[in-house]
């Protein structure tokens, strides 16, 4: 009996862990949560979804997997939290990385993890960028982030560029741990890549970066265009301008900020009538309507959009605490040691050529001694961007 006494507890605690260990419900990895395959291109259906631009379609030469990956990170307020992204496999050998940034969108449903394949006509066009470039020789790798796929219930912190990077790199942590589960062998090697936000985004990575962040993967080069760098100074800039043709953008950040840092502060504060009471009544940046959409109902002319307290405080000594913010979130004293190229059009409407150029004047500076500024003639926020697509790529490629 005193045996038995001591053998059954030995046994149990083995059943205990044997099942553990095969629970399809215990955790296997730290970031990695659920990835679902979500279909197959072949080169045949991606020349054909491109068949008007045989300049990109011509470089496709691999069939891709494309996965909706969810994974743990965190939010600007430090909590635990499930995003998703979008990853798109090559199917060769050891494939390079390349994490892939997007531009603005208004829209929750164009997340890049809500990517489908197989239904070709409910996917955003500019989205089948990540399975042409994956067919190149990429994982690409896409965070949807806060405001977008599995936390379509929570505001995007639009222009908080510290979760912006957090997103990104938790991503890539969880791919890593994908590649593992798959069996899949990558060549280690990783590149970044993003446009307006997405340039941002980039440099919001390089950041993190130079704070001490580490990467699953090894960083080459990264590229980044159509970006805000310094904010105050972009801020500064729009201003004191009569009109703007951002004015999309410069709400999403402000109403942004009034949300993440300064909950007590009315619109009103900051945004004229009727544009302080229709950000919140027609929701604006609820997530269904568009740029064009979000732009309709507000107005260009910067003296009719803001107060004239708050514009005379911006362009003064006021709003110190707002300035210390989009202080916070800027990305222009990065020293980057890796390959760094930065585009920006000269005609760009959206965000003005002037402040990327003292922002890579102050990058170089800093110490981004790598970094090259292509300043791209007549180009617009829309024309660069497609310029920097296929130069950022062919760049990469000699890397």
């Amino acid at each position: 009996m005193l045996r038995l006494r001591y053998v059954l507890p030995v046994l149990l605690s083995l059943f205990i862990l044997s099942c553990s260990s095969d629970d399809p419900a215990a955790p296997a990895y730290e970031y990695l949560v659920d990835a679902e395959p979500t279909g197959t291109l072949t080169p045949t259906d991606l020349r054909t979804e491109f068949a008007d631009q045989p300049q990109l379609t011509n470089l496709v030469s691999s069939t891709v997997d494309s996965w909706r990956v969810v994974y743990n990170t965190t939010d600007p307020q430090g909590n635990d939290i499930q995003a998703s992204g979008l990853v798109v496999i090559p199917r060769r050998a050891t494939p390079s990385v390349l994490s892939l940034h997007r531009g603005t969108t208004f829209i929750q449903s164009e997340a890049p993890s809500l990517f489908n394949p197989m239904q070709s006509g409910s996917n955003a066009g500019w989205i089948y960028l990540a399975p042409v470039i994956s067919s190149f020789g990429y994982i690409v790798v896409m965070p949807d982030l806060i405001g977008y796929g599995a936390t379509s219930g929570s505001r995007h912190p639009f222009f908080i560029t510290d979760s912006d990077a957090r997103l990104s790199i938790d991503l890539l942590k969880a791919v890593d741990e994908l590649l593992d589960r798959e069996e899949i062998i990558a060549s280690g090697r990783l590149f970044l890549s993003g446009y307006s936000q997405g340039g941002s985004t980039v440099m919001a990575i390089l950041k993190a970066l130079q704070q001490g962040e580490t990467l699953p993967f090894n960083l080459v080069a990264a590229a980044s265009g159509g970006g805000a760098y310094d904010l105050n100074a972009l801020a500064s800039h729009l201003i004191n301008e009569e009109s703007i043709a951002g004015s999309a953008h410069i709400t999403f950040l402000l109403t942004s900020y009034l949300q993440t840092y300064f909950p007590d502060r009315d619109l009103s504060d900051i945004f004229q009538e009727p544009y302080a009471t229709r950000i919140t009544a027609e929701n604006l940046f609820g997530g269904t309507l568009s740029f064009d959409q979000i732009t309709a109902r507000l107005t260009g002319t910067i003296e009719a959009l803001f107060t004239g307290e708050f514009l005379q405080a911006m362009r003064g000594d006021g709003e110190q605490a707002l300035k210390a913010r989009l202080a916070e979130n800027s990305l222009h004293e990065v020293a980057a040691t890796i390959p760094l190229r930065i585009y920006h059009g000269d005609a760009d409407e959206i965000i003005p050529v002037e402040p990327t150029r003292e922002a890579v004047q102050n990058l170089i500076d800093a110490g981004s001694t790598n970094l090259t500024f292509i300043e791209v003639p007549g180009g617009t926020h829309f024309t660069t961007a497609l310029e920097f697509g296929g130069a950022s790529l062919t760049w990469f490629a000699f890397q």
